[in-house]
């Protein structure tokens, strides 16, 4: 017998802050492809932007859902990030282009971009690294230039990208980390 078993799955406590930005990713590119958006869906993506105003900077258990300490993963705000942006991008919000709340969320967007650059990019390894104050590469830090946080260009991403390659790269292969 294989042990320990485990029941369940203990998602359904952690705070993954991360499925935000994807949902309204995927709600953006929806929008892109021509499906219509309704008053309900612009009143789902003000809500899940006034729950990431509040709940941004709590920590969490990741994209790969670590049972360990909670903590900053990089990859989840930047989808807090994406989230802020993709709203933001929307021809609603930007109906209200100037209002306080726009203005609110620009500053937000702001914020977290500069939180990120400031405590996810790790400078003495020249790289973006999978949590606050972590060392550790994240295959999933790969899609920040897709998500357009930062551009390909970006000397961050560039050497991230060459620090994935490096680390975590085999056959041709990626693994997550």
């Amino acid at each position: 017998y294989a042990s320990p078993v485990r029941n369940g799955n203990a998602a359904s406590t952690q705070h993954q802050a991360d499925i935000y930005g994807e949902l309204l990713d995927t709600m953006h590119l929806a929008a892109r492809a021509g499906i219509e958006r309704t008053q309900h869906s612009i009143e789902i993506e003000t809500k899940i932007i006034e729950y990431i105003e509040t709940s941004w900077q709590k920590p969490g258990a990741g994209l790969w859902e670590s049972h360990g300490e909670a903590r900053h993963y990089v990859y989840a705000r930047v989808m807090a990030w994406v989230a802020v942006d993709r709203c933001l991008s929307s021809p609603e919000t930007r109906g209200y282009a100037g209002s306080d709340r726009v203005a609110r969320w620009e500053a937000l967007r702001e914020a977290i971009q500069v939180d990120i650059c400031r405590k996810g990019f790790h400078a003495g390894l020249n790289r973006f690294v999978e949590y606050y104050g972590g060392q550790a590469i994240d295959g999933a830090l790969l899609l920040l230039p897709i998500v357009n946080f930062l551009p390909i260009a970006d000397e961050r991403i560039a050497a991230t990208i060459a620090a994935v390659e490096r680390e975590l790269t085999e056959d041709g292969l990626v693994r997550r980390k």
